[in-house]
């Protein structure tokens, strides 16, 4: 298994008193695997790749990457945020270096990895372009195979297409599947765009207001690439827009 989330609980302190967020949640996900965390804004899910990602720490239960516990961030697990995150000061070209040359990777090897990425992307003629200089869907792909420059064990994306209209964002998730594909990734998405996740993923795992609980945890059974039009495509939608209305009606459970 490549990665394990086990019984998972994470509160915060608030000028309230404390606030609880994730309370016992546990899923797995194989090598390979695509899985989207879907849900209503409020049910942790973007808490809950946090975790995965070492940037904040559960109270309770464990994260293990390769049999290993996730206790910081690093390399090993690429996130890339809604907003891109590039470097405006930098070319497309040396963002895209910049996680190369801090992991010190050998000057060849990185050139290598450089022109493969930069031409996987349909880069390769804007690599001297400043992210100012460069459409939306470029800069996303920019974003991604910054994320991927150090061949990551697994990419957690928060809404990568969120800040995109949804012209471009039909457009660029074909192109999203072609890397992870090339690059046999493990993935992770969080969205709360019900047709998204069954147009990305290999499985859904919908998680709900009543503390992340997972309501649903459902193979996406067709094949790739995936036509919306397709009376099987529209049957995953209905059965996960139902399940996502019940994830935002579900009440908190009393907990001792």
């Amino acid at each position: 298994m490549k990665l394990e989330v086990k019984n998972i609980s994470k509160a915060f302190k608030e000028t309230d008193g404390i606030k609880l967020v994730l309370n016992d949640i546990s899923f797995e996900v194989e090598e390979g695997e695509i899985v989207t965390l879907l849900g209503p804004s409020g049910c942790g899910k973007t808490t809950m790749l946090s975790i995965i990602a070492g940037f904040k720490k559960q109270d309770k239960g464990s994260v293990l990457l390769n049999d290993q516990p996730v206790i910081e961030a690093g390399p090993d697990k690429a996130f890339m945020f809604q907003n891109y995150a590039l470097y405006p000061w930098m070319t497309v070209e040396k963002n895209i270096l910049f996680p190369m040359v801090q992991a010190k990777m050998d000057k060849e090897k990185q050139r290598d990895r450089l022109e493969y990425l930069l031409r996987i992307s349909r880069l390769e003629e804007y690599r001297n372009y400043y992210p100012q200089k460069i459409s939306g869907g470029m800069k996303q792909r920019t974003a991604l195979v910054r994320a991927l420059a150090v061949k990551p064990e697994i990419l957690l994306m928060d809404e990568p297409l969120g800040a995109l209209d949804i012209e471009m964002r039909q457009s660029l998730q074909n192109e999203l599947l072609e890397i992870f594909k090339n690059e046999k990734l493990t993935v992770i998405i969080v969205t709360h765009d019900v047709s998204e996740a069954i147009y990305l993923s290999d499985r859904v795992i919908l998680m709900s207001t009543n503390y992340g609980e997972i309501i649903l945890n459902e193979k996406i059974d067709l094949p790739y690439p995936r036509n919306p039009k397709d009376e099987k495509f529209k049957e995953y939608v209905g059965l996960l827009s139902n399940k996502f209305i019940e994830a935002g009606t579900r009440k908190k459970e009393e907990l001792e």
